[in-house]
């Protein structure tokens, strides 16, 4: 059951007038006819105790909790009955209630202390939610398919109060138990609004998450933005063209941006930016409505994405995320700023960040060969960028073509294969088939003398992933019929028509490349394959990744696979389901022919870690894990990183062992 409370002013008028309306399920418009109505006197000397308790230290005329329950007084005595009747016929199930101030000057009132008569607050209920709303028509939002993606932007990186590092640590450790479901990128002190605008573009994120200090500047409110040119406002006038006027802004948006000592100044700007951003078609906006201290915006964070992640309404999400603030800054007697977070829907709340997920490909990606290629992937840091480009190029958007050949390489050590499994972990929760080889871990055929591998190796690996491990549940039927022709084919002889009771089966030998035309019996054989590939996957597409390059022959990958598999698959319509992603270092990539190259176009390049990121990745891998470090130690980290130019993945690997391993003895060995 859903309520909506409107408190309106008549001009002029002492008193308010509250209406209380029950909504109806899927409603697309809010309601209006009430069912209960109130004329509650105006308290104006409340209203001004009730806005000091959330500024500075508060008010010493009036306590938070105080604050809170004399507003639930300027609601009246007809709302409260009729509020209370409801929530007890709930009888345990959630109810939600939007709170819809029509009044400009009351919605500047920290509602979120709100606390009925027997002190109980509203807004820290996850059974009995409260919700600030605002008037737009309730549209239903469809659900995103995974990943819902997030930018976190940084103003102004060297802050220490706040605590920038902290913060995104706690976003990563509330998203760790669902892995591929969510993707965080980050813009660190933006140079202009121009890189503000490109970035934004970009990522088109799901989720803005805003990390900076709200300030007054002589154009008004405004977010301040530290850019290696020099400091710059960033203003909600701005958001109307950010980045394109026809673009809605991003569905959710938190804006942890009032660490101010102005703090009125502050709470000016979290209530035009939400304005801003409702206006520009935003879901939901969370903004801070004073001063918070950083480690309880951090404690705010942490909770509100792990319960988000969890799939649960933003508005539950911002109420527990309330309570923990309350837990955290408890401890100094601090019983208002649990109430700074202020959440605006302009939808449903559990229709603002509906994330898609197949269901069975949940349980799937639990097991095997998932659970060994995946289990490593939890402490994967960075590299979401790249993760982006993967799947946007082989599983675009509607409407756009997806790259049917993609390269990917780098140095050893660089993240390629973790990078490519993590997107891959996305795309099997999207319902994308998909199948990976790693080459180095497939052994040559028993009667080959050579140590690499034949080109028809490689196909027997690709199709005994597939079947065995990546997609059991693939139709058998092609799988024999490719066994049926290869038998035949083996021995320079057409296959004979398959039957479903044929007994012909693949024996596993390498193929004789004897005679003139044993080029045309290897193409029928690839034809064959392709078949079988494009029959298993059905009506999805399949993609099929080959890593680790260099265990193929250099003239089987230059003479055969290139010709007969790569580019065929690119280039010909009739393999339009099947698309292929190549894995390797520049060297073991060298035998791929120049047509092959052409047709893949730009190069996906990993890089290394740059030591400007490195503590912030060794903060973001604990918070995946679930190490927790002390403050020294993170002095200690900090100050072997400080002489480091670079690291690769694997190198950095080293680094979070060996502060695993207390970081016994590292100071000494740098390894750039």
């Amino acid at each position: 059951m859903t309520l909506l409370i409107r408190v309106d002013q008549p001009e002029d008028g002492e008193r308010l007038t509250v209406h209380g309306f029950t909504m109806q399920v899927g409603a697309d418009s809010w309601p209006d006819n009430p069912e209960c109505e109130g004329l509650p006197l105006r308290d104006d000397l409340i209203l001004d105790h009730a806005r000091a308790a959330v500024l500075g230290v508060g008010d010493p005329q009036m306590s938070a909790p105080e604050a809170g329950r004399a507003l639930w007084e300027l609601l009246g005595p007809s709302i409260h009955r009729w509020w209370q009747e409801k929530a007890e016929r709930a009888g345990g199930s959630v109810l939600r209630t939007f709170l819809d101030v029509r009044t400009p000057e009351l919605q500047s009132l920290p509602w979120e202390l709100l606390a009925n008569a027997d002190g109980e607050p509203l807004f820290q209920s996850d059974l009995l939610p409260w919700v600030r709303a605002w008037r737009s028509q309730l549209a239903h939002r469809e659900p995103l398919t995974v990943p819902a993606g997030m930018l976190v932007v940084v103003g102004d990186r060297s802050s220490e109060d706040l605590m920038v590092d902290d913060e995104l640590a706690a976003i990563h450790e509330a998203l760790r138990d669902v892995p591929g479901r969510w993707s965080v990128e980050l813009l660190e002190a933006p140079k202009t609004r121009q890189e503000l605008e490109d970035i934004w573009r970009e990522v088109n994120p799901d989720v803005l998450h805003v990390i900076s200090h709200g300030i007054d500047d002589d154009g008004g409110s405004a977010l301040q933005m530290e850019g290696s040119l020099g400091l710059w406002p960033l203003f909600p006038k701005d958001i109307k063209n950010l980045p394109d006027p026809a673009q809605p802004a991003p569905p959710l948006v938190v804006l942890n941006a009032c660490r101010t000592g102005d703090a009125i100044g502050g709470r000016e700007a979290s209530r035009t930016f939400t304005r801003a951003l409702l206006e520009r078609g935003s879901a939901a906006v969370v903004s801070m409505q004073g001063d918070i201290p950083a480690v309880g915006a951090v404690e705010f964070s942490r909770r509100f994405y792990s319960d988000l992640a969890a799939g649960r309404g933003v508005d539950v999400a911002a109420a527990t995320g309330r309570r923990a603030i309350d837990s955290i800054l408890r401890i100094d007697a601090d019983d208002r700023c649990w109430a700074l977070p202020s959440l605006t829907v302009a939808v449903h709340p559990d229709d603002v960040l509906p994330v898609k997920v197949q269901p069975g490909d949940l349980t799937r990606v639990g097991r095997p060969p998932y659970l060994r290629h995946f289990k490593g992937l939890t402490g994967h840091v960075d590299q979401s960028t790249e993760r982006r480009r993967f799947w946007r190029s082989v599983d675009p958007v509607v409407g756009m073509s997806p790259q049917k050949l993609l390269i990917v390489t780098g140095d050893k050590g660089y993240g390629k294969s973790t990078m490519v499994l993590s997107a891959l972990v996305t795309l099997r929760l999207r319902g994308r088939n998909v199948v990976y080889v790693d080459l180095s871990e497939v052994s040559p055929a028993p009667t080959k003398q050579k140590k690499r591998l034949s080109w028809l190796t490689v196909l027997r690996a690709m199709r005994d992933a597939l079947y065995d491990d990546w997609m059991p549940d693939a139709p058998a039927d092609p799988r024999r019929q490719f066994d049926h022709s290869l038998h035949f084919l083996m021995r320079y002889r057409d296959p004979e028509p398959w039957t479903p009771e044929s007994s012909f089966a693949d024996d596993g030998k390498e193929f004789a490349s004897v005679g003139e035309d044993y080029e045309e019996w290897i193409a029928k054989i690839f034809t064959s394959f392709l078949n079988m590939l494009d029959a298993a996957a059905g009506q999805q597409p399949l993609l099929v990744v080959l890593d680790s390059w260099g265990a193929v022959e250099p003239p089987d990958v230059s003479d055969v696979l290139c010709p007969l598999l790569l580019q065929p698959v690119a280039t010909e319509r009739q393999w339009d389901g099947l698309r292929f992603v190549v894995v390797g270092t520049d060297e073991q990539l060298r035998p791929l022919t120049d047509e092959v190259r052409d047709l893949a176009g730009d190069r996906m390049a990993m890089r290394e870690f740059r030591s400007g990121e490195l503590l912030r990745l060794a903060r973001e891998f604990c918070a995946r894990v679930g190490i927790s470090l002390e403050a020294e130690k993170w002095m200690e980290i900090g100050r072997f990183v400080e002489g480091v130019e670079s690291l690769t993945a694997d190198q950095f690997g080293w680094l979070i062992g060996a502060v695993k391993m207390k970081s016994k003895g590292y100071a000494g060995d740098r390894r750039s």
